[in-house]
């Protein structure tokens, strides 16, 4: 199964990288931005997404918009990570 990682957080892919590269055996392309991750989508084919939702460049929503919008990726399974960081 070919998954794209997709986070702006290197701790955060690294988890995720364990949980579904090593202890799953699947094969994990990681990306910290939504510029890459649609240029990514682009090149190859993949199983599963995980969007992290707050993304440099092109936001998480902006990146899941052009892959819903798609015809050739828009029955992609996309998984939401994201994580709040606000003290209030």
């Amino acid at each position: 199964m070919n998954i794209l990682i997709c986070d702006d957080d290197a701790a955060t892919r690294f988890v995720l990288r364990r949980i579904v590269g090593q202890n799953l055996g699947w094969s994990v392309v990681e990306c910290e931005d939504g510029v890459d991750a649609l240029a990514n989508l682009a090149r190859r084919r993949f199983d599963l997404m995980l969007l992290d939702l707050d993304l440099p460049a092109f936001s998480g929503f902006e990146v899941l918009e052009a892959i819903r919008a798609s015809d050739t990726m828009r029955d992609l399974p996309v998984v939401i990570v994201s994580q709040e960081r606000r003290r209030d």
